[in-house]
């Protein structure tokens, strides 16, 4: 039973020395209608063991071959405390690109909140 505990021990202690930035974007719904490339709603989970902050959210905008042509990016100004989900809706990226058919988005980085 000691040995588990310190085990436990030892398994936190190495995550706040080796701090895990496990981030991600689920349930994106993308609008692309009015020339814009809009962001209507999508959730960022935070699965580390500490805050994160400023996530940047990138989507790739891809041609018919799957290609990507352009990607654009916007930095949210949040905290993400760990073990969180948050939503968040209508964030705009920018213009479209004409050939672009295929959207795929995602967080490209995060800072850490010490």
């Amino acid at each position: 039973m000691i040995g588990l505990a310190i085990y436990a021990v030892c398994l936190s202690a190495w995550h706040l020395l080796q701090p895990q930035m496990d981030i991600t974007m689920t349930s994106a719904r993308i609008d692309h209608s009015d020339g814009y490339l809009d962001l209507v709603y999508f959730e960022i989970s935070n699965t580390a063991f500490i805050p994160l902050k400023d996530p940047v959210i990138s989507c790739d905008m891809k041609g018919a071959s799957g290609t990507t042509i352009k990607s654009l990016s916007k930095t949210l100004y949040e905290i993400l405390p760990a073990g969180t989900k948050r939503s968040f809706s209508l964030v705009r990226l920018g213009p479209l690109v004409e050939d672009a058919v295929q959207f795929e988005c995602h967080v490209k980085a995060a800072s850490v909140k010490w």
